[in-house]
């Protein structure tokens, strides 16, 4: 009798172990985040960008960090930091070298979720 109890609570064990296995696994998913350019304004070698963090969560739109990065000598160097607004809009602003640029917003943590890092390269 005992190893039928025994045996019923190992199986038992394991499939509340694999259940929450999954459920962990579900729960670790990044909420998709996109960072895009709207517009950008330049003068000789001074630009102004305009852009919005899209997200299907709305605290993954509001307060995220925007770095936008510059190629200088065949690498990307940081030239400024934005923050969005609580609807994801974000501008930015700095003096410019011939490259690309790219726009990177880092992960966020939200609660127990984690809003995706994304990077958007500008040719």
């Amino acid at each position: 009798m005992n190893r039928g109890r025994t045996a019923l609570y190992a199986a038992a064990a394991v499939t509340v172990a694999a259940t929450l296995g999954v459920g962990v696994a579900v729960a670790r998913a990044p909420i998709p985040t996109n960072v895009a350019l709207d517009g950008a304004h330049c003068e000789l070698d001074h630009c102004f960008y305009a852009g919005i963090i899209e997200s299907p969560q709305q605290g993954c739109r509001a307060g995220r960090i925007v770095k936008v990065f510059d190629t200088v000598d065949g690498s990307y160097h940081l030239f400024d930091t934005a923050r969005s607004s609580k609807h994801g809009a974000w501008a930015a602003q700095g003096t410019i070298h011939d490259g690309p640029i790219k726009f990177v917003t880092p992960k966020k943590k939200l609660g127990g979720k984690t809003c995706a890092k994304d990077t958007s390269p500008l040719e």
